[in-house]
């Protein structure tokens, strides 16, 4: 399947200029021209084969509220939460408004958007920016990796804990694909925020003891207890973060690999220092072993960025000099052989992986990357426009996504109590073959 990290996390002010406020209004969802061919304009009979090659199209655009975010995408399907405010929009004095999100799914075959009432989302009261996003969405194949359905898991952030602005999420719910809705965790349970490593999703459990234990500073562990979850199972399974293993009808069908680097969990102890090069940690769950990587002219780095697992792949950036000089990591870990695809000159954006792709959005709102099978480069040009910026990158087959949203109003200009509403947000499809 797939997995994806920012290479550089914006601060919580730079996200604060990203995430504005504004009253709910009503919604409008239109099938775009601005940006490449108009879905309408295609043979709706002819499945995602009727997507232009490499040429981007809005499936999905909003210019009020509510808004898109959180892509998750699975086969011809794309889930996406809709909220139906602006981030923070608190007036001086008054109290919060009331918010909501909901989860919809749209199917790229034949356009239609469904909404999962059962999946409905509520905003907990909260005082400060600190709880944006209040959710969390990923989709996990089950053990068909082709298929269009997929177990989605979501839930929403508490509003009690929250230090070191690390969100705590409580209320995880899973929508298997046979289209049943539970609560994975009683209603009381914790957790950090999860880490989608290829096709797993873990879920580190907190506790207020554990939180106390460790004054709040908790986001380079893995948690009190550590449990992982497939499309293949009904419930999360507890494992030793040391050497984590499934059993093997947990892993029927999917990629078993998996690494701890996470948008809060990467550090030092995320890498191999006893290995030339300092690659990865990646574990094989099916032994609950490190798969050793080895690299072709290793380099001492200085830190490591980024780290994506999908498939057999593993693609990271690490810095190896200063000034700057970022280089492009991939391994195939079902031989451990790994090789340098950019040498100092890494990408700027989001990396997403699958078994056939490495891609990313650079700075000039070019889809750029790797077709993995041939190792030819992949360039697509526009697929972001002037003042746009792009909030997830997901692949699915041949199919690219992106969430998308154009900014109001002056970007430098921040403040705690207002920022610009969104100009829009939309959901941009790119057919990659």
């Amino acid at each position: 399947m797939l997995n994806r990290v920012d290479i550089r996390r914006p601060s919580p002010v730079a996200l604060a200029s990203m995430l504005a406020a504004v009253a709910c209004l009503m919604v409008v969802v239109f099938w775009s021209s601005g940006c490449g061919q108009s879905l309408a304009s295609t043979d709706s009979s002819a499945g995602t084969a009727r997507f232009p090659l490499r040429k981007p199209v809005d499936v999905v655009k909003r210019v009020q509220a509510p808004w898109v975010w959180n892509t998750a995408l699975a086969g011809h399907k794309v889930a996406f939460v809709q909220s139906s405010a602006w981030s923070d929009q608190a007036t001086p004095g008054q109290p919060l408004p009331s918010q909501s999100a909901q989860i919809e799914v749209l199917d790229l075959t034949n356009e239609k958007v469904t909404s999962l009432s059962e999946g409905s989302l509520s905003s907990p009261k909260f005082e400060s920016f600190r709880l944006w996003p209040w959710w969390f969405l990923a989709a996990l194949p089950a053990n068909n990796r082709n298929e269009a359905d997929a177990s989605l898991v979501w839930g929403i952030a508490n509003d009690q804990y929250g230090g070191m602005a690390i969100p705590r999420y409580q209320d995880v719910t899973n929508s298997a694909s046979d289209g049943t809705i539970h609560s994975l965790f009683s209603p009381d349970t914790i957790i950090l925020p999860p880490i989608r490593s290829g096709d797993v999703l873990a879920l580190p459990h907190t506790s207020p003891a554990y939180e106390n234990a460790h004054a709040g500073n908790v986001g380079t562990t893995l948690g009190d207890e550590l449990f992982l979850f497939t499309g293949n199972v009904a419930q999360p399974i507890a494992v030793n973060p040391a050497s984590p293993r499934l059993p093997s009808a947990a892993l029927a069908g999917l990629s078993p690999y998996i690494s701890w680097f996470g948008s809060y969990t990467q550090g030092p102890s995320e890498f191999r220092t006893d290995l030339p090069g300092e690659p990865p940690k990646v574990f094989d769950l099916r032994t609950g072993k490190l798969v050793d990587i080895r690299i072709g002219d290793p380099r001492k780095p200085e830190s490591q960025i980024a780290c994506v697992v999908g498939g057999h792949w593993v693609a990271w950036v690490a810095n190896e000099g200063t000034p700057s000089r970022e280089s492009l990591y991939l391994a195939d870990l079902s031989t451990g052989r790994a090789r340098r695809l950019l040498d100092g000159k890494a990408p700027t954006g989001e990396l997403a992986i699958s078994d056939d792709w490495l891609l990313w959005a650079d700075g000039s709102g070019s889809l750029s990357g790797f077709h993995l099978p041939d190792m030819s480069r992949v360039e697509v040009h526009g697929v972001l426009r002037s003042g746009e910026q792009d909030d997830g990158l997901e692949i699915s087959g041949n199919l690219a996504v992106l969430t998308v949203f154009a900014p109001g109003g002056n970007p430098l200009y921040v403040s705690p109590n207002f920022s610009p509403a969104p100009k829009y947000t939309a959901i941009r499809v790119v057919r990659l073959k």
